[in-house]
């Protein structure tokens, strides 16, 4: 069974995960702590990160970069997730995540959060062909 990790901090978005992956294991986080203490607990296929984990990235504007660096930085490359997805709509602060995560060598795709990507990313799982690993993709700037 794929083993996904979704930080978010959207009940709607958790529960879209839920549903349109439901023959995966989908693990949530709804802080950056708690993303990194399941990332320390379990190897992940993939992990689908945020960058801001409040509505209007106030209150805790950059989390999912802490996420990103500690993937980056401070797991070694045997212990990363199979891909990093990176959900955000935020496109400075999901630009951020990318470099990050790209210059470490890390696994990751740019695909902003919408059904149709959720839509996606469970046809690629379904298929067993995911596109997904040591894929690198990269939003436009």
């Amino acid at each position: 069974m794929i083993k996904i990790l979704v930080l978010d901090d959207d009940p709607v978005r958790h529960r879209a995960f839920d549903v349109v992956l439901r023959d995966c294991q989908v693990d949530h986080a709804w802080t950056a702590r708690a993303a990194i203490e399941s990332l320390m607990r379990m190897r992940y296929d993939i992990a689908c990160l945020d960058y801001d984990l409040d509505q209007f990235g106030v209150l805790n504007p950059g989390d999912g970069l802490v996420v990103a660096r500690w993937i980056a930085r401070e797991t070694p490359a045997d212990r990363w997730p199979g891909c990093v997805v990176v959900h955000s709509q935020n496109i400075t602060g999901a630009a951020r995540m990318l470099d990050v995560l790209l210059e470490a060598g890390v696994p990751v795709l740019d695909r902003p959060f919408s059904l149709g990507m959720l839509q996606d990313l469970a046809h690629d799982i379904r298929s067993r062909d995911p596109g997904i690993s040591r894929s690198r993709s990269k939003r436009a700037r």
